[in-house]
């Protein structure tokens, strides 16, 4: 009975203490957010109200208590704290309650004001223009020709082709103008309102592929990397873009072929030397000096370039090649003999063009290896994964895009890795990043601040790879890492700046219903706003090369394990 009774008060005194500690985790602050995150509205109301009389100027606690009221239709106090945000700022944009002041005023039957206000919102983030287009609170003004010209909605001028293209471009123009971040920080105004007017006038005298290719063209004016206007995404007028059946690859300055559809075997492992009679060289410096999408150093035309180059329509559109049914390539072998060949298009242009690697069904560089397939290739497709080199104790691990899985978080992840470092006794920890262009940076704040306090964070414990596909969101986490932790780099230089103009705002164009995308954000992820590095470059260099590559050896490993024999 004693023994009992001595276990029941043990248990009380357990139970007691957990709900303690609950009790005092759960602080107003972390109801607030939660809440928000569960989208639980008036718990959301209770908690931010308390808030924000502590913090009255606190514009992200004015703008999810301004939601909170919108989604229980207290639109008074709701439209009173979208204002607050608005005024004190919002540390996402301030897009996002303008955009939601623009339904109030609808819902309302206010046209007019909320005309203004999704104007406002778009000119944050064009964005808005598709999220817009499916909201029901706008349904009420779909015919009016104001919302329509401001969606892009409208429908173009039918009796004249022309005249539409030309719609169509001064509608580009506009929303360029209004959302960039800093439109003109390379370009500047004269030569862009030349360049537009030039198009303007010579839309007669133009082919549609030529039409289009001259829209990228303008996207590229803007020289950032989420700037453009680009049909390789797809358009509604019926015009498809087409895709060769090869793979290219620049190993150093020399473009090979690295994989292709087993019809065209015999040209797997050949050095490109001319496409449709131009060189290499002259082909990359068409690129450069007139690109589709903007560009935010050479390696991201290094990566990009290869599948630019499958596409004959575009290569047409850039007067590299006379007709989109083939392209002619003069190859270089082994040996140092040369031929030409016509590869012909043999499927629809698919977006996936731009994944890291050929299809596994192809014939490749490296089929006939000796070596196994080398760790990093093992899984390029999965957003992230790792694997505990035992013979070298280390532990490798792969992000591959900065998303959430859905069965796990990258969160979660994080610590999975690290505890599986120290399970392991790892005696250093590798991110490999060389082929992640991008998802969302936010999801890689747990990534950094983990890997930050980790033990791992030290000299010679923490390597990162990166590489041309590092890119996009992938640089944010990565330059945070390169400005506060002990990681070395490995590999080659990043195909994005630390400190960058980006952000993907997909919307489609009103008559050739092209994508187009308008950048509207600052990356600084420098070491200050002057950090005018235009990549983040290897301290231990580790290209991809030729040799290695047909031998199944990943040279940024190996160099990682070289440097760590001469640790002492």
């Amino acid at each position: 009975m004693k023994l009992l009774r001595t276990r029941f008060i043990h248990l009380f005194f357990v139970f007691f203490l957990l709900c303690f500690s609950n009790l005092r985790a759960q602080t107003v602050l972390e109801k607030a957010g939660e809440a928000y995150q569960n989208r639980e509205w008036k718990a959301v109301i209770e908690n931010y109200g308390h808030l924000i009389k502590e913090s009255p100027f606190n514009g992200d606690f004015h703008y999810r208590l301004a939601r909170a009221y919108f989604m229980s239709e207290n639109y008074p106090l709701s439209k009173k704290h979208f204002h607050h945000a608005i005024e004190h700022g919002v540390s996402t944009n301030s897009g996002y309650a303008f955009y939601f002041l623009a339904r109030l005023e609808a819902r309302l039957k206010n046209r007019d004001k909320a005309l203004a206000y999704l104007s406002n919102a778009i000119d944050y983030s064009p964005d808005y223009i598709r999220i817009a287009k499916q909201e029901e609170d706008f349904q009420l003004f779909s015919a009016d020709t104001k919302f329509q010209k401001l969606l892009g909605n409208y429908q173009p001028n039918k009796d004249s082709e022309i005249e539409a293209w030309r719609e169509e471009l001064q509608f580009l123009k506009n929303r360029m103008e209004r959302s960039h971040y800093d439109l003109f920080h390379y370009t500047s105004k004269s030569k862009w309102d030349s360049i537009t007017s030039d198009l303007y006038a010579q839309i007669p005298h133009l082919s549609t592929i030529e039409i289009l290719t001259r829209f990228s063209e303008i996207g590229g004016l803007a020289m950032d990397s989420h700037t453009y206007a680009n049909a390789l995404f797809g358009t509604s007028i019926g015009y498809h873009f087409n895709m060769l059946p090869v793979e290219f690859y620049f190993f150093g300055e020399k473009l090979f072929i690295r994989a292709a559809h087993s019809n065209y075997s015999d040209l797997v492992g050949k050095e490109v030397v001319k496409v449709g009679g131009k060189t290499i060289e002259e082909v990359y410096l068409e690129f450069q000096e007139r690109p589709v999408t903007g560009l935010d150093n050479n390696f991201q035309l290094k990566w990009q370039l290869p599948w630019f180059l499958r596409t004959p329509e575009l290569l047409f559109g850039k007067k590299i090649i006379k007709t989109t049914q083939f392209v002619t390539f003069e190859l270089k072998d082994e040996s140092g003999k040369l031929s030409t060949l016509k590869v012909y298009p043999n499927q629809k242009l698919n977006p996936n063009i731009m994944l890291s690697t050929a299809p596994e069904d192809w014939v490749n560089m490296r089929d006939e290896a000796q070596n196994p397939t080398p760790v990093f290739l093992k899984d390029p497709h999965r957003t992230f994964w790792m694997e505990y080199l035992k013979n070298d104790k280390l532990l490798f691990v792969q992000i591959n895009n900065i998303r959430d899985m859905e069965q796990e978080s990258m969160a979660s992840f994080s610590d999975r890795f690290l505890t599986a470092a120290r399970k392991n006794k790892a005696k250093a920890l590798i991110l490999d990043v060389r082929m992640n262009n991008g998802g969302n940076a936010h999801i890689a704040r747990a990534l950094v601040k983990k890997l930050l306090r980790s033990e791992y964070n030290q000299p010679n414990k923490l390597f990162i790879i990166v590489g041309r596909n590092t890119f996009s969101a992938t640089m944010p986490p990565i330059a945070a890492l390169d400005k506060w932790s002990e990681a070395i780099f490995v590999g080659e230089p990043t195909g994005t700046r630390p400190n960058f103009i980006a952000e993907g705002n997909m919307f489609q164009l009103p008559y050739s219903g092209m994508y187009a995308s308008v950048s509207n954000n600052y990356w600084q992820g420098g070491f200050n706003s002057n950090d005018s590095r235009k990549w983040i470059a290897p301290e231990l260099g580790a290209a991809p090369n030729v040799r290695d590559y047909k031998n199944n050896i990943d040279p940024a490993l190996e160099r990682i394990k070289k440097y760590l024999r001469s640790v002492p």
